[in-house]
């Protein structure tokens, strides 16, 4: 039975939401799949000897024993740990938990109990389990439990367990961002410590040395009385309860009431993605929307924006019962006709609408809908970052798709589920009358009615898109010399706020948003203080806006407010300034505080970033081998090959795009479309100084017969015939024997084949037909006369 002597106090507590702060001891009702409850201690020790045979070591402590495994049988040992901290069945006191609305949890433990606890279920609105080491900082932190694993954890693939007492000292002090949180989260919330000890002197020393006392409890569990432990644990500040993890579990049951469960996501509609009602949508005045902001409901409802001929193509093959994908470039209107067409289908079916699906939303997602009659419509605005949740939807529970993605991406983007059943729309190609509409409709007090020529504005792509109407129509004449002016006059000014707008839009870039947490950890020097995050965000006035995206009290959000403004002040900002900003965030900024940091790192470590910030090729690979150390990715070693081939250094491309393959086990189409790319571009000039090289017309030969093999195999075919017949042209100018000619031949017959796809209309070549069809032109004209 639990002892409490404070009971009232603690009751208040667990009501209002807590952290909870596990050990070894918390995780004794689970066992593994193999049936056995999941060591701890001296246990583990005994079952590490007698798995590999080291009684000779026996003198050793847990931590000896683990240092000495991990120097020369590391791979046994993670399969060895992840047997046994694996969980395969637990006590359901361990439910009650969820009841609790924890927002943060902490562990030292590496097994996968929280995942079990905190899961997506049918008919529950509870938090779900956010896991911050592989997600970075969730979207919607009302919605989640966000789950710190301090040393590991067996889910975690990529990375080794913490047992040696210099490594759970340093747990914190090797993360001193991760610290701070965690220090802001006791002074948010009370706090639990379950089935932990605390002997960690690190730890211990770290909550006695906290700066700031809280005003929120803090709590421990400790298996049973002593006077001793006792005056340590109330010198530190906190509240203590005796009992085993049993005994807090069945208070938990019996003084907590259920309707917890139901209560603990208030804004349960913005998580699963509802469309808001016209009466529940702020307004704003359309003008900011015409002047570059990003969509917001209140615009997709406006009747003063046009609704575009592609929207009546998009609920055409909606209510065919097809997948979507609206493929454009970027600022051609995707996410405002994406918006139109969800508020309009909403008042006739259940929709749900994300800018990004992340796996804890898909889990929600097919928990409320498994075993309904009606299809899940889901519209998603970043297709590629959400590709593996959404083929979960559709295979789980038959969810129909409705995407849109820019089109440099979308080349790329495997759709496993979605084959067959996709309708592909183009959001770049403008009829006219849309064009004149959408012109017509521009504010009178914003409207220029002498636009510049086409000739005078700067365009971001090849083509005309509604990027550039508006800045012909809207914006003032030379908008990129004027905006340069500007940063340079405010880097001047003000250094520090410049540095974080910019980071903004480097972030931003990343499809993603900056958070309190990240600025706070870019900003440089001991005496920050948090209101300096708020104080910058004023400074920067118009060039951040505030973004309420959840009711998270202890969080904000920053998003850039006009993304075509981004796009300039990127590729505006001096290479120096943007050394320093590039340098700082990934040097300053861990992993966990990113928002949705798959996403950001899917675009963050690019070469074009690394070669702006990084000129001189031993600095860009100093990054690279950093990044790769802490990640040991197989596309962390391709973006450093790309990055290594660009500036011309070639051999040590070649060494890590070989990294690249090993680690991928050439299973990675686009892994080996690099490979065959830096071939090429190796050997390809050597060739034009000398065609008798036949070290580098080799090179050439095996880059083409890789690119084959991708055109042949790789779903994702057109991806590779594009760098192909570039390459057949490239090497075409420089001879005429019959390599040229059979490359030309096999480019064009490929093309032929792929243009009458894109013919099709809705297909998923269809919105490429031009490009296609420009590149065949110049193979047939590269073919005459041969």
């Amino acid at each position: 039975m639990l002892k409490v002597t404070e009971t009232g106090l603690l009751k208040a507590d667990l009501a209002r939401g807590v952290n909870l702060f596990t050990g070894a001891g918390f995780s004794t009702l689970a066992r593994n799949g193999g049936g056995d409850t999941l060591p701890v201690g001296d246990g583990l020790k005994t079952l590490l000897i007698k798995e590999f045979g080291l009684d000779a070591y026996a003198s050793l402590d847990l931590a000896g024993l683990y240092a000495v495994l991990l120097s020369d049988r590391r791979v046994a040992l993670r399969e060895f740990l992840e047997k046994l901290f694996t969980v395969g069945t637990y006590d359901d006191r361990y439910d009650a938990l969820r009841r609790l609305n924890p927002e943060f949890l902490y562990t030292t433990n590496i097994d996968d109990l929280p995942f079990h606890i905190f899961n997506a279920r049918q008919g529950e609105h509870t938090r779900v389990l956010h896991d911050v080491t592989p997600l970075g900082a969730p979207r919607q932190p009302g919605e989640v439990v966000q789950f710190v694993a301090l040393h590991g954890n067996v889910r975690h693939s990529d990375a080794d367990f913490l047992f040696t007492p210099g490594q759970i000292s340093s747990a914190f002090a090797s993360d001193r961002e991760t610290w701070y949180v965690f220090q802001r989260e006791l002074q948010a919330r009370p706090t639990l410590f379950l089935g932990y000890g605390m002997h960690d002197a690190g730890v211990l020393q770290g909550l006695h040395d906290s700066s700031s006392r809280s005003q929120f409890n803090r709590w421990i569990l400790l298996r049973r009385e002593d006077e001793g432990a006792t005056a340590l644990y109330t010198a530190l500040g906190f509240h203590i309860l005796f009992g085993e993890i049993e005994d807090f579990l069945r208070y938990v049951v019996d003084e907590v009431g259920t309707d917890a469960v139901t209560q603990a996501t208030p804004s349960h509609r913005a998580f699963t993605g509802q469309v808001p009602a016209p009466g529940e949508v702020a307004q704003r005045p359309i003008r900011n929307f015409f002047l570059g902001s990003e969509p917001e409901w209140s615009d997709a409802y406006s009747n003063q924006l046009v609704r575009r001929r592609v929207n009546a193509a998009v609920k055409n093959s909606i209510y065919n019962g097809r997948h979507v994908a609206l493929v454009g470039l970027p600022l051609s209107g995707k996410t405002t006709v994406l918006m139109q067409v969800a508020s309009e289908i909403a008042p006739e079916r259940p929709v749900l609408y994300f800018d990004r699906i992340t796996a804890p939303q898909a889990d929600q997602i097919v928990a409320e809908h498994s075993g309904k009659p009606d299809k899940a419509l889901v519209f998603v605005d970043n297709l590629i970052d959400s590709r593996d949740p959404i083929d979960r939807l559709v295979r789980d529970i038959g969810a129909q798709i409705v995407s849109a993605e820019q089109s440099i991406y979308f080349d790329s983007v495997g759709l496993r589920s979605m084959q067959g059943r996709l309708d592909v729309h183009s959001s770049s190609e403008i009829i006219p009358q849309d064009l004149q509409g959408i012109i017509d409709s521009i504010p009178v007090d914003i409207r220029r009615w002498h636009p510049d020529n086409l000739e005078t504005v700067e365009r971001d792509s090849g083509e005309v898109g509604l990027f550039e109407s508006f800045r012909r129509h809207v914006f003032d004449e030379n908008l990129t010399s004027r905006f340069r002016a500007k940063l340079s006059e405010f880097e001047k000014r003000d250094p520090v706020a410049f540095d974080v707008y910019m980071m903004a839009c480097y972030v931003a870039a990343c499809r993603t948003v900056v958070s309190f947490d990240m600025i706070y950890a870019f900003l440089s020097g001991p005496q920050k203080q948090y209101t300096d995050v708020y104080d910058i965000a004023k400074r920067i006035d118009s060039f951040l806006v505030e973004v309420d995206l959840e009711d998270d009290p202890h969080q904000d959000y920053f998003s850039v407010r006009s993304g075509a403004l981004a796009r300039i002040a990127l590729r505006e900002c001096q290479p120096r300034a943007f050394n320093r900003i590039f340098s700082r965030f990934h040097s300053a900024v861990p992993t966990r505080l990113i928002v949705d940091y798959p996403v950001f790192r899917r675009y963050a470590y690019d070469n074009d970033f690394a070669r702006r910030a990084y000129p001189r090729v031993a600095d860009g690979q100093r990054f690279y081998e950093r990044l790769v150390a802490s990640t040991e990715n197989a596309y962390d070693y391709q973006h450093g090959a790309i990055y290594l081939s660009k500036m011309k250094s070639f051999t040590e491309a070649f060494s890590w795009i070989d990294t690249a393959l090993s680690r991928s086990r050439g299973r990675v189409f686009s892994i080996r479309n690099t490979h065959a790319r830096i071939l090429f571009e190796a050997n390809i000039d050597v060739l034009r100084r000398n065609l008798a090289d036949r070290t580098a017309l080799d090179g050439v030969e095996e880059s083409m017969e890789v690119l084959e093999q991708c055109i042949k195999n790789d779903a994702r075919r057109s991806y590779h015939l594009l760098r192909y017949s570039d390459q057949a042209l490239q090497y075409a100018q420089i001879a005429d024997d019959e390599k040229a000619v059979a490359w030309l031949q096999h480019a064009f017959k490929n093309l032929d084949l792929i243009v009458e796809q894109a013919k099709v209309s809705r297909s998923r070549e269809s919105y490429n037909l031009r490009k296609y069809r420009n590149l065949m032109s110049e193979v047939r004209a590269a073919l005459a006369g041969r």
